[in-house]
Formats: C-alpha cells, structure tokens, sequence
C-alpha cells in the first residue's frame, strides 16, 4: 500500500486551517467521480465534485468519511480522455443531510497530469 511522506510539502503547499491560504483556484463544477477507501476490500463508488482545484476536491458522498483517511480516486476531466488517477487525504467531513457529506479531499498522488498541467487545464476549461 502506498502511503505518501506528509512532510514532503509539494508544489508550495500550506496549511488549510484558513480557507482564505488556498494557492489554487477552486471551480465550482459537478463530476462524477469513483471513491475507493484505501485498504477497502469495496468496489469503486460513484461520488459527486462539487468543486475541484489542482490541490484537491469537493465531494458529496452518501456514506461518512473519517478525516484522515485515504482514498483511491478516479475521476476523468470534461473535454479530456484521459482517466486521472490519485491518492487522496480526507480533510474534512462536514454531514449536511440524512446520508449526505461533503468530503474535503487533498490530492496526494496525481498520475496522468502533473499539478502544473492539472492547474492549466482547470483554469482554461473553467476560467470564466
């Protein structure tokens, strides 16, 4: 199992105990992506961004997530083939409905895009 070094801080990471410290821009879009628990025995299962960032995402899951945990990502970028893969921390969990959470995910591990190219094409297909 892959289990990433946190103290390795990539591409100017900071602390996100204040929203307000983001370093990439986030845009408000619904994916579908599949969610997998790490060291889970389950299937993939279909989730929703509701935003998205070269750093991280957004989800809305149906199932609480414990903080902390990680995730296997699969998620693939309108106007783009290519499947993006990526190991995922669990930020924060916030319950807002009966079966209903919203998932802050960092991204860990990005394979297929580096986080430079991630961030470019995010901007240019989202940009506004």
């Amino acid at each position: 199992m892959f289990v990433p070094n946190l103290t390795d801080r990539r591409c100017g990471e900071k602390s996100m105990s204040n929203p307000d410290q983001r370093i990439y821009e986030r845009h408000n879009v619904e994916i579908a992506i599949w969610v997998r628990l790490i060291g889970d025995c389950q299937d993939f299962n279909l989730a929703e961004t509701v935003n998205i960032s070269a750093g991280g995402v957004l989800l809305q899951v149906d199932s609480p997530i414990e903080p902390g945990s990680w995730m296997d990502l699969r998620l693939e970028l309108p106007q783009d083939s290519s499947l993006i893969s990526s190991t995922a921390l669990v930020k924060h969990v916030m319950k807002t409905g009966e079966n209903r959470f919203l998932a802050g995910v960092q991204f860990i591990d990005v394979k297929n895009y580096s986080i430079p190219v991630l961030m470019a094409y995010l901007e240019a297909l989202y940009k506004k």
